[in-house]
């Protein structure tokens, strides 16, 4: 699988009362990666650091791994207890990744979210475990609010 992408930072400030303020451009700055993963798995999401470096989770290996500015893909972190690593979202000093501990793909066919076992999991930037956190049942729209939320409040 390849990946090629060229990133340039955002930034929106979210006050405590949640409603957005004017959106705040940081110094320009971007990180450009062509890699060639060897592993054959699907990605599901990615998020950059300030520091330029991409951390990508891997759907069915239960890892997430770090693509450098220079290219490098580094395993982030193994998470055992997953059965899927479906999303990260990248803090000032930390990872957030959002986990499915039970199967979402029906033997029957078909998706159903209602009971996924849903966690979010915290990580320093070296991957040392810092959080761990039981998510809302019933969906990833949940999951993907409650793990920005967790983010902002830090």
């Amino acid at each position: 699988m390849i990946l090629s992408a060229t990133l340039a930072a955002a930034l929106l400030i979210v006050p405590a009362t949640g409603s957005a303020q004017t959106p705040v451009t940081p110094p320009q700055s971007s990180a450009s990666a062509f890699v060639t993963f060897v592993d054959a798995a699907p990605t599901e999401n990615i998020c950059q650091q300030t520091n330029g470096d991409l951390y990508v989770t891997m759907l069915d290996t239960k890892k997430v791994v770090k693509i450098t500015p220079d290219g490098r893909i580094i395993d982030f972190v193994v998470i055992p207890d997953a059965m899927f690593v479906i999303g990260v979202a990248c803090g000032s000093n930390e990872i957030g990744v959002s986990i499915f501990t039970k199967d979402y793909r029906k033997p029957t066919g078909g998706l159903v979210f209602t009971d996924t076992g849903a966690r979010l999991k915290f990580y320093d930037l070296a991957g040392k475990p810092k959080a761990d956190v039981a998510a809302p049942a019933n969906g990833d729209q949940r999951l993907r609010l409650c793990r920005r939320r967790h983010l902002l409040r830090r």
